[in-house]
């Protein structure tokens, strides 16, 4: 368990994160990137996909899906980033997480992309998650925003490569 303490012009406040390397349960999530993304160059106030991701439940019983552990391993300051959001392809299963200019989801270098998933047996979904850039990037102009999938937290064992490598995009003004 790490503890994690925020702060603002305002208030002050200590938080806890887990961030779990593998969750345990009676079933597996098998993970796995989707190819789909080429990156590119993101403007100020943008919301861009970052990583597709497949998920299937391969067990015999259901699972639940909370979130996405992500890390930003570029050049770019994670306080670029002002929001994280995700949605699956039934548009049933969203989540969005989201920070004040001037302040950063990133903890440790890790933030949360939350979600509400239940995955019954035999059932894929594919998620995507995004970053929405701050409307004030110009101390990170030219700078590389590369999101990683570092893990996902769930109820069920997990099957998959991690990290899992997300999109570049070149932030500009």
């Amino acid at each position: 368990m790490t503890q994690v303490s925020t702060s603002s012009l305002a208030t002050s406040s200590t938080i806890t994160i887990t961030i779990p390397t593998v969750a345990l349960g009676t079933t597996t999530l098998a993970v796995q990137n989707v190819p789909l993304l080429s990156g590119g160059v993101v403007h100020s106030g943008q919301s861009v996909p970052i990583s597709y991701l497949e998920i299937t439940n391969v067990g015999t019983s259901s699972a639940q899906l909370s979130g996405f552990w992500v890390e930003q391993t570029g050049s770019a300051s994670t306080d670029s980033v002002i929001g994280l959001s995700t949605v699956d392809d039934k548009g049933g299963s969203r989540g969005s997480a989201e920070a004040a200019e001037g302040s950063t989801l990133f903890q440790n270098g890790m933030a949360f992309a939350p979600t509400n998933a239940l995955f019954i047996p035999g059932q894929m979904r594919l998620f995507t998650i995004k970053a929405i850039l701050s409307p004030s990037v110009m101390a990170y102009v030219g700078t590389q925003l590369m999101i990683n999938v570092a893990s996902i937290q769930t109820t069920a064992m997990v099957s998959g490569n991690f990290p899992i490598h997300g999109t570049t995009w070149t932030i500009q003004q």
